[in-house]
């Protein structure tokens, strides 16, 4: 009992009715901490998968690269392309070609792919669009001015971006 004749306990106080609990704003605290750590964690992530994407290309680039290399020790020459469709085309042919010395490309790797408007398979990247072959009679000057140019598009499917992978350093 107090001083005024009313008695005190637990009721007065607010502390009777509680129960063990969060309270709401405890529950939007821990929500929002766990959607912030999600979205570094998520980011972090789609960030390694667009490197992952960017180093798969690079290795088809490299494949390619060893094959042409060796189609040339066997021809004397690289196999033709004009950094067009068609280009695209031969490069496939050559590389795949029953009539050929030995297979290039064999077992689906590097990938191909047959691409609208064409009439004949492609390789392509890991995006699934052609990668663009050019060899050194249709293009003058460096990079790789007596060799030949492997152009990948990158992810957004369109030559000419800083995106794009190459068999040359940019």
């Amino acid at each position: 009992m107090v001083a005024s004749g009313r008695p005190t306990g637990d009721w007065e106080r607010g502390t009777a009715n509680r129960r063990p609990g969060f309270t709401l704003v405890e529950m939007l605290v821990v929500i929002g901490v766990i959607a912030i750590l999600s979205g570094l964690v998520l980011g972090g992530v789609m960030a390694a998968k667009r490197q992952a994407n960017k180093k798969h290309t690079q290795m088809i680039l490299q494949l390619l690269g060893a094959a042409i290399a060796q189609y040339e020790q066997d021809w004397g020459d690289y196999p033709p392309g004009n950094g067009e469709v068609a280009g695209a085309e031969d490069l496939y042919a050559a590389m795949t070609s029953p009539g050929s010395p030995r297979a290039y490309v064999t077992g689906g790797n590097p990938p191909a792919g047959l691409q609208e408007g064409a009439k004949y398979k492609t390789f392509v990247d890991h995006w699934r669009n052609p990668i663009r072959y050019t060899h050194h009679r249709h293009y003058s000057g460096d990079p790789r001015a007596d060799d030949y140019r492997l152009q990948s598009p990158g992810p957004d499917g369109v030559f000419g971006n800083d995106d794009d992978l190459t068999n040359w350093k940019k």
